[in-house]
């Protein structure tokens, strides 16, 4: 799906305008995956899936990985997207971006869109 990124202390507004979108239902999210973020875009970013009562497993994947390399940003993407197309429902994924937090959503299908025509 089409990413959003936003500074640290604005990922809570960032998050709830991706959910707003509603890219997907938010029932279909869940699962939650991030990695590399560090300090303010850590708590921030936890504190604001926390606040939206999305009902998510958390998949922090750099204590899985050992401290010997960072997490390859591709990895989590990778993740998600097998356990999307296996029947988990829709993933987001949260990495560090230059600007910030970048937030993702992963889907196997995308919601169809009610547009009349």
């Amino acid at each position: 799906m089409r990413q959003i990124v936003a500074d640290a202390d604005q990922v809570d507004k960032s998050l709830a305008l991706l959910l707003r979108a509603e890219q997907v239902a938010r029932e279909r999210i869940r699962h939650f995956w991030h990695s590399r973020l560090n300090g303010l875009s850590q708590h921030a970013t936890l504190g604001a899936v926390r606040e939206t009562d999305l009902k998510v497993e958390e998949h922090a994947v750099d204590p899985a990985i050992g401290p010997q390399a960072p997490v390859a940003r591709w990895i989590l993407p990778a993740l998600a997207a097998k356990m999307a197309h296996f029947g988990q429902g829709a993933q987001l994924v949260a990495l560090p971006h230059e600007k910030g937090v970048a937030l993702n959503l992963v889907v196997k299908e995308p919601t169809p869109v009610d547009v009349p025509w």
